[in-house]
């Protein structure tokens, strides 16, 4: 999700994993990143439901920070699997999309797409990157991007490196932070074997990564 909240500089950052439960109630974590702070929060309460036209409503969403809550959210579910979501709450402004969880990507080529804002000079400039990425067996990264910084010259190629933890669900990613040459850490969602998402979740800038699998052309 991408939008604005009523913190210092106002934009803002959110991903995570909202579990829909049986009994109505929602659960998961949220990871909230503005310009003041981010960082993963277990979901501490929270209620949902479905209406004939699959939307879901999910209403005084609270959480184990000190964030301001309660949160409200929209998702208009697509029947295949995907929603758009839709923040409707007086503490932030969202939209973004979801989809339902089934796997885990794994060895291959990919695609990502990744964009955000520097919080370097307090210009808040926009950052994009898009390109080819690899996952070898270990789920060590690879690769490339095509990278543009809002001001500056577009920069072709720049190299793309990193390593996935697995156990604390990060990514530390070299490459798409141009005012930082160290490693960036995203906090990652896998949606099913071929695609997934992540957020940026230290104070070096805000991010979001989307890779999803290639198949290669022949030219």
């Amino acid at each position: 999700m991408n939008g604005i909240d009523t913190g210092n500089g106002g934009l803002l950052q959110m991903g995570g994993g909202f579990g829909l439960n049986a009994d109505g109630t929602v659960g998961g974590d949220l990871v909230i990143a503005d310009l003041d702070c981010c960082g993963s929060v277990p979901i501490t309460g929270g209620t949902w439901t479905i209406d004939p036209t699959g939307r879901v409503a999910i209403s005084n969403l609270v959480t184990a920070s000190n964030i301001k809550t309660p949160l409200n959210f929209q998702l208009y579910l697509d029947g295949n699997g995907s929603a758009l979501e839709l923040g409707v709450d007086r503490y932030e402004v969202t939209a973004g999309s979801a989809f339902a969880q089934v796997g885990m990507p794994g060895t291959g080529t990919y695609a990502i797409g990744a964009q955000g804002f520097s919080s370097v000079n307090d210009n808040q400039p926009v950052w994009s990157a898009t390109g080819p990425v690899t996952l070898d067996n270990v789920l060590n990264w690879s690769g490339s991007t095509d990278y543009n910084v809002f001001g500056a010259v577009p920069q072709a190629d720049v190299i793309l490196s990193g390593t996935t933890n697995t156990t604390q669900g990060l990514l530390h990613i070299n490459g798409l932070d141009v005012t930082n040459s160290g490693t960036d850490g995203y906090g990652y969602f896998p949606i099913d074997a071929s695609r997934l998402i992540a957020i940026e979740v230290d104070n070096n800038q805000l991010g979001l990564i989307y890779i999803e699998a290639a198949t290669p052309t022949n030219q």
